[in-house]
């Protein structure tokens, strides 16, 4: 009895060199796969599955690619060996631990000029720092302004309220007459406007006034017209009352007596 000692290989070992030895001879007979080499003017005259399958692919989306992972390539060598600087940018102060004396504004401006320097020696009352005023300008303006025109409408107002005074007579409104507490040596700066802007405002709204009262006026004669009309008829009515009166007691003695029917009347 004989003993047979040859080891057989595993399954997968087979299999896999099974697929080692396709792999290889597909590789080798590759080119005979690929088919003879056409110009384009054959692939041209070939059916349309065929044309299909010979032309070859266009390059550009094959060098799209190699661009896209030479620049990720390019990206990730900056980011490994690049250097970026770090800027931070916050809110401060310095504070001084000498003898120092702070001097600040009422309210926050721009420095426009720096007066003294470290070590300087300063009296009592000196301009040390000297600030932009130009905003402060602009709102002296702005109030200056708005003190003006409220100033005029003061003027104007008063002016109107001495005209609708029965004693006024004179249909010419002068500035001067307005605010004898005022007179023109004595007014403020800034008060005095332009004489002839202000009496046509001033007629303005005269006249305004003036259409107002007109037309109110207007109104009340018609209503007035209205109201003796309606007297009128009234008076008609008054005076024919008795006849009617004298109708109507004939009337009921007739519906009575039995003369006429009672739906006659």
């Amino acid at each position: 009895m004989s003993t047979n000692n040859t080891t057989q290989p595993h399954p997968t070992l087979e299999l896999l060199a099974r697929y080692k030895a396709i792999l290889g001879a597909a590789w080798q007979h590759r080119m005979e796969l690929a088919g003879p080499a056409r110009l384009a003017d054959e692939v041209a005259f070939l059916p349309a599955a065929l044309s299909l399958q010979e032309t070859p692919v266009h390059p550009a989306p094959r060098r799209l690619a190699y661009v896209l992972m030479g620049l990720f390539v390019l990206a990730l060598l900056w980011a490994c060996i690049g250097e970026v600087d770090i800027v931070a940018v916050a809110p401060g102060r310095i504070i001084v631990s000498d003898r120092t004396k702070i001097i600040q504004p009422l309210e926050a401006s721009v420095v426009k000029a720096v007066l003294v320097k470290d070590g300087d020696k300063v009296k009592a009352g000196q301009v040390l720092v000297e600030l932009d005023a130009t905003m402060a300008s602009a709102d002296s303006a702005s109030v200056q302004e708005q003190l003006l025109a409220a100033n005029s409408e003061a003027q104007r107002t008063h002016a109107l309220l001495q005209r609708l005074q029965p004693s006024q007579t004179s249909n010419l409104l002068s500035k001067e007459k307005l605010l004898p507490h005022y007179p023109r040596a004595e007014m403020p700066i800034g008060l005095v406007m332009d004489q002839s802007q202000f009496q046509s405002q001033l007629n303005a709204e005269w006249q305004d006034i003036r259409a107002k009262l007109s037309k109110l006026e207007s109104e009340s004669q018609r209503k007035l017209a209205e109201a003796a009309t309606v007297q009128a008829s009234i008076a008609k009515l008054e005076a024919t009352l008795p006849l009617s009166q004298s109708r109507e007691a004939d009337y009921t003695r007739l519906v009575s007596q039995g003369f006429i029917s009672g739906h006659a009347t």
